[in-house]
């Protein structure tokens, strides 16, 4: 098992300080004045954090982060291809959909994509995939998160 770096852990909990503080700011100032913009600040954050999340996490935590593996092994393969890029997907539909549509629908989109990475994320654990103490750093990133997206779905989003 590799170490796994603080840089990454350091730079996740900043990421998820910066998400809950822009919901937070949405949903009090919000009523108070139109934040249009940091609605979609918010937004594209979230979806460019979690499409980072599943690429990174999966690519380079669960197995070994080689570029060309020695033996090929098409199910490790399989695997990273459709979780990383499936994360990618998510959340680019969920920015989609909150851009195009409904502010609120994209980041209950987010929020469920985060839920989703991090109960995948627990049963990688169980199979012993991932480094030691991880999925409490993962908890604590993903429950902030979760709390900024939701306040930011709560917020008014200055509609009248």
């Amino acid at each position: 098992m590799k170490p796994f770096p603080a840089l990454v852990v350091a730079l996740n909990l900043v990421a998820a300080f910066a998400v809950l503080t822009s919901g937070s700011i949405l949903f009090m100032a919000g009523t108070f004045r139109p934040l249009p913009e940091i609605a979609v600040a918010l937004l594209a954050f979230g979806g460019c954090l979690g499409a980072f999340e599943g690429a990174v996490h999966w690519g380079f935590t669960i197995d070994r982060p080689d570029v060309i593996l020695p033996r090929a092994n098409p199910l490790t393969d399989r695997r990273r291809a459709w979780l990383g890029g499936g994360a990618l997907l998510w959340f680019w539909l969920a920015l989609c959909v909150g851009l195009l549509c409904s502010f609120k629908a994209g980041f209950l989109l987010e929020a469920l994509g985060f839920a989703l990475q991090f109960a995948i994320e627990r049963i990688a654990g169980r199979w012993g995939r991932l480094p030691p103490g991880y999925q409490h750093i993962k908890l604590a990133f993903t429950v902030l998160v979760e709390i900024g997206l939701v306040l930011g779905a709560l917020s008014p989003l200055g509609k009248v």
